[in-house]
């Protein structure tokens, strides 16, 4: 007796060669459904990818936006003024002026701040110590916006806004004579005392030489050229600077130049920025914006 395993296709009725055209069949059948769905997975596993690229370069650029705000944050508020600065020395009580200087730099932001503290605080030249600045020797760096004296009044503003000139010639006289007399608050008061204030310009050229004059320095106007600059530095002379708009103003200040240092450049007090007296100059780029320099001796 047969099986049905053993039945031979011939006798179910099947032509020869049936079975493998039908497995054929099938198997192409399968295969084409399995490379359907292969594609259909490729396709899709390409828009997921595209999805996840759109969506990760919309969280990299916004992680690349909040670090950019983050890092100009961070700058502002490590040079001491944000944006809600103002606002927050409006608030305060700080004067318009004083809000103008920490806008206009930065670095006054504290002293600004600080104005309520000393708001009504009498301010005597006879009273300020700068012993430990004329200590170090050379010629000291006063701010004009120092709280020892930044608050007083001088002329129809502040030391701090206005008092550049006194400043200067404060540093060259201390450091030149190395006394501890004549600190920018006394020389501020020297120079409105004898009209070396003016009323919307600021001080007068004037102090610069017939002012020192009078306090006994040895004084004489040249003309601003590099040369000239670092040749009277080398030779163991100060300078001061009215200079216009450039490096170190956007109107008029005044600036000390005190020697040469060991890169060749000029070592420069700046009564109004403690970053631009950390570096040193090249005298051809002062000279450029100098309207008139006095040396002493």
């Amino acid at each position: 007796m047969y099986t049905r395993s053993t039945i031979s296709m011939e006798e179910y009725g099947w032509p020869a060669g049936y079975a493998d055209y039908r497995q054929d069949r099938l198997t192409a059948r399968t295969r084409r459904r399995q490379a359907a769905v292969k594609a259909e997975r490729r396709k899709e596993l390409r828009k997921r990818k595209r999805r996840q690229a759109r969506r990760s370069s919309r969280v990299a650029g916004i992680v690349l936006l909040l670090l950019a705000v983050s890092a100009v944050f961070a700058f502002a508020t490590w040079q001491g003024h944000t944006p809600a600065s103002s606002i927050a020395l409006r608030n305060s009580g700080c004067p318009k002026e004083l809000i103008k200087l920490a806008e206009r730099q930065p670095e006054a932001y504290a002293f600004a701040r600080d104005y309520a503290d000393h708001a009504n605080e009498t301010f005597d030249p006879d009273t300020i110590d700068i012993t430990e600045d004329i200590m170090a020797g050379g010629i000291p760096h006063f701010l004009q916006w120092d709280e020892r004296w930044g608050y007083a009044g001088y002329g129809d503003s502040y030391l701090a806004v206005t008092g550049c000139g006194p400043t200067c010639l404060s540093m060259v006289y201390c450091g030149t004579r190395g006394d501890i007399e004549w600190n920018p608050l006394k020389m501020a008061r020297f120079a409105e005392e004898n009209g070396y204030y003016v009323n919307g310009v600021g001080t007068a050229w004037s102090l610069m030489e017939e002012g020192a004059s009078k306090l006994g320095l040895s004084v004489y106007a040249e003309y601003p050229s590099a040369e000239t600059i670092t040749a009277e530095l080398q030779d163991g002379k100060t300078i001061i600077c009215s200079v216009f708009d450039g490096d170190f103003t956007s109107n008029g200040h005044f600036i000390v130049l005190a020697g040469i240092a060991d890169d060749g450049k000029v070592i420069v007090r700046d009564p109004n920025s403690i970053a631009r007296t950390s570096q040193t100059w090249d005298a051809q780029r002062i000279a450029d914006q100098t309207a008139e320099m006095w040396v002493y001796e």
